[in-house]
């Protein structure tokens, strides 16, 4: 996870410790990934490099990533990726454009303002028909619906950075996260295009990952059918450049 210099800092979440591989934003992600031809990647928000690390593995692609900590950065470098400090709100990414066979985006974009630089960005630096996989918490879940429908606050959001305020009892996030904002699946397929990307294909993942797996198996059954309503809305676009 990452943000901006001038917004929260990093809420350090599982990236220095284990990550959740089972984690649908990871899983998801890694499905695509997989699928892909690529020479090279980008990892935004890459973090310590766990998750850049496994992409590497899978695909056999040469890994760069960049994240706003300097600490993170370091222990990315010492596992063999070329990774740089770079705040996404208003830096540009420190590569040439056309360079990227493949930018992933894992739970980054929720923490950016200027989510127009951040796409942008990304595509001066990806190839003509290059591919973004971006994966980020979905507003318009089933569960954050359900939520708004008896007056709560919709998961993943945050009113105080002191305290987890406007949740069902017994549904306390604590600490709030670090989201400054964040997209419904139709806004986000709707900023892409806007920025020259051709999505190909729209998944809704589970936000369960070790807790209720019955409700993870269903889930999955209606995501199939409707993406827009999974916790973690993961798209994978084509830069048409």
């Amino acid at each position: 996870m990452m943000t901006s210099k001038e917004g929260q800092k990093y809420n350090s979440g599982t990236h220095f410790g284990e990550i959740n591989r089972d984690a649908g934003i990871y899983q998801g992600t890694l499905h695509l990934a997989k699928l892909l031809k690529i020479n090279n990647f980008l990892d935004i928000g890459c973090r310590d490099g766990q998750f850049t690390e496994i992409i590497r593995g899978s695909t056999g692609a040469e890994a760069h990533g960049i994240d706003i900590e300097q600490a993170a950065i370091s222990i990315a470098i010492e596992k063999s990726i070329n990774a740089h400090v770079v705040d996404m709100e208003s830096e540009p990414i420190p590569y040439r454009d056309n360079f990227f066979d493949c930018v992933v985006s894992v739970g980054v974009i929720e923490h950016v303002y200027n989510k127009d630089h951040f796409i942008e960005e990304i595509r001066r630096v990806l190839k003509p028909n290059g591919d973004l996989i971006l994966a980020t918490p979905n507003l318009s879940s089933w569960l954050s619906r359900l939520l708004l429908l008896f007056g709560y606050q919709p998961i993943d959001t945050i009113t105080s950075v002191k305290h987890s305020l406007g949740f069902p009892p017994g549904f306390v996030r604590w600490p709030p996260n670090d989201h400054i904002n964040l997209c419904t699946y139709k806004a986000l397929i709707e900023l892409l295009k806007i920025y020259g990307f051709e999505p190909k294909k729209k998944i809704g993942e589970s936000i369960f990952a070790e807790r209720l797996l019955w409700l993870r198996s269903f889930e999955r059954i209606i995501f199939k059918i409707f993406p827009s309503l999974g916790g973690i809305a993961i798209v994978w676009a084509k830069n048409q450049q």
